[in-house]
């Protein structure tokens, strides 16, 4: 985007906040959502020359997830800490190197896992289901979790920050193209999570390709003309 290669993708405010800006989360005291959008909202304007449009109506949030019968007594993520070192847990490559990865998540919550794994993400959620593996960071938008019976278990120490995806767009193409604004407001508001998860698994579990279940919605939403 600095390089002007694009003018417009969607982030997500929490990787912006500790990736980009290099902020660190309190667990005592974290911050609310609306402090961190306005915060990289801020920050890009000024660092950057980027705009933050409104936020999408969906989070798409790394997590813990399990399969459901195994989840059925672990009420939230302080209680794997006692059972870690009989699980086995698979991650992607980019968990595994994140500041609100693998070994700060380890270090929060105490874990000392019997095995972990780096795994292709489109292959973890398989592993999951065969019983390859017992638990796996993913993405609490994926089609996957519910079609598969998987279960998220909850963060209750705060340890990863709000994921909620918005627009960003360059200030001089936001300024040329008002409009960009507009349409994205319209956009926005029909992106719930249940909306996304049902979308990504027309690609993950459907096998359909991402630009024709995107075009198929928009269409659907009466946003474009077929």
């Amino acid at each position: 985007m600095m390089d002007g290669d694009i003018d417009l993708y969607v982030e997500y405010t929490g990787t912006s906040y500790i990736t980009v800006l290099d902020y660190e989360i309190d667990p005592e005291d974290p911050p609310s959502a609306e402090e961190v959008y306005d915060t990289v909202k801020a920050e890009y304007d000024e660092e950057y020359g980027i705009t933050w449009l409104d936020e999408f109506d969906f989070e798409n949030r790394y997590s813990l997830v399990m399969r459901a019968a195994d989840a059925a007594d672990v009420a939230d993520m302080s209680d794997l800490e006692s059972i870690a070192g009989e699980l086995t847990l698979a991650h992607n490559a980019n968990f595994g190197e994140r500041t609100d990865g693998l070994m700060p998540m380890n270090e929060r919550y105490g874990y000392d896992w019997g095995t972990t794994t780096q795994m292709d993400e489109g292959l973890m959620y398989d592993a999951l289901r065969n019983e390859e593996v017992d638990v796996i960071a993913a993405f609490t938008t994926d089609g996957r979790i519910p079609a598969y019976d998987l279960e998220v278990i909850a963060d209750d120490l705060n340890f990863f920050p709000p994921y909620y995806a918005a627009p960003i767009v360059m200030n001089d193409t936001i300024e040329a193209h008002p409009e960009i604004e507009e349409l994205l407001l319209e956009l926005g508001p029909l992106l719930t999570e249940e909306t996304m998860a049902e979308l990504n698994a027309e690609v993950d579990i459907n096998a359909e390709l991402e630009e024709v279940v995107a075009r198929n919605f928009l269409v659907e939403q009466g946003l474009i003309e077929e």
